[in-house]
């Protein structure tokens, strides 16, 4: 027999199992001879009956032949009864069939579900076809209609029809469960519907709905209320509280005033500490400004500043010991004294 084999059961595909599991189910009775059987290199589905070797000889039973009918045994009117009860076993025999075609197609279009591909079309309109047509022999069979409705899910995603054919056959066969667990996974598929249908919940939820609105039209317009400790911490320290009224509640006016507030503060603090603070009066070999108002004893030596300058660069040592230590009143101002990249004396004015 070679391979692994897989079978139908229940409408699923099952396996793999070996051969010798396979055997030992067909020779306990798990395994039917009308069951479909499948392995690696078989183009389609078969019957087990059909697998070599699988069934030992003579476990099938053989088709029992009814004896031929005579004149003397039946009337006419028993005759056609006969004849019509042979002509509706043909048509199930022929609906079965087709069922078992149509089982075929389903478990092709799972397969590709499986693989995470999309069954072609065309796969499960063939399956259709031959479900229709078991159904139109026999419509009160809830295995028809439930392949029907598989056939629609996982074929065609037709889940709306699919649920109404599953649950057909579940009116049919109310005990099943396969049947129940179907119509669970249909409907797991299916978007959500609102639960509210009736005109007296759709009163409730606009109601509800107009109510919210018109509160939070009034929180808006009354806004949250900038208490007494926020302005005051807003009036003495603003660059921290004036952030505070940017909370949710505020008024726009509110938050337009302590933001307002904080930018005279800053302006104010800039300018008063650009403020201008005197005259300067310089002291040699120092930088350091005084005040106008601060006392300070008159200069002991008037020179110029070209004076001086040219002083140093003629003796720096004696210049030094000339002004070093004195207050000297000079004519223009010089930055500094010193010696350039060359090293040649400046004064920078």
């Amino acid at each position: 027999m070679g391979s692994e084999w897989f079978y139908i059961r229940a409408g699923q595909s099952v396996g793999p199992v070996s051969p010798s599991e396979l055997k030992q189910m067909a020779a306990s009775g798990q395994l039917k001879p009308s069951d479909l059987v499948w392995k690696e290199g078989l183009p389609n589905w078969r019957k087990a009956a059909s697998v070599k070797g699988l069934f030992p000889p003579g476990s099938q039973p053989a088709r029992q032949v009814p004896p031929p009918l005579s004149s003397e045994a039946v009337d006419e009117e028993d005759a056609l009864q006969v004849a019509s009860t042979s002509v509706d076993t043909a048509k199930l025999a022929k609906a079965k069939q087709n069922h078992l075609y149509a089982r075929q197609k389903l478990v092709e279009c799972q397969t590709h579900l499986d693989l995470f591909e999309k069954p072609p079309a065309d796969l499960a309109q063939d399956g259709l076809e031959f479900i229709e047509a078991a159904l139109r022999v026999n419509p009160d069979s809830s295995d028809y209609w439930n392949t029907k409705g598989l056939l629609l899910a996982d074929g065609l995603s037709k889940y709306e029809e699919a649920l109404e054919c599953l649950r057909r056959a579940l009116s049919l066969e109310p005990d099943s469960i396969l049947i129940k667990q179907n119509i669970q996974k249909i409907e797991a598929l299916l978007p959500p519907t609102p639960s509210v249908t009736s005109t007296e919940g759709e009163d409730k939820v606009s109601e509800t709905m107009h109510r919210e609105g018109a509160e939070q039209q009034v929180d808006q317009s009354q806004g949250r209320k900038v208490g007494i400790a926020l302005g005051l911490g807003i009036f003495f320290l603003p660059y921290v509280f004036a952030w505070f009224t940017l909370r949710k509640g505020h008024t726009r006016g509110a938050r337009l005033l302590s933001f307002a507030w904080l930018v005279m503060v800053l302006l104010i603090t800039n300018l008063s500490s650009c403020a201008p603070t005197g005259t300067q009066s310089y002291r040699t070999g120092s930088t350091v400004p005084t005040s106008s108002s601060t006392s300070s004893p008159p200069p002991s030596l008037t020179v110029s500043a070209p004076k001086i300058v040219s002083e140093y660069d003629s003796n720096e040592v004696a210049a030094d010991r000339k002004y070093k230590g004195k207050t000297v009143e000079i004519s223009r101002i010089v930055d500094r004294v010193g010696k350039d990249i060359l090293g040649k004396k400046e004064g920078k004015r």
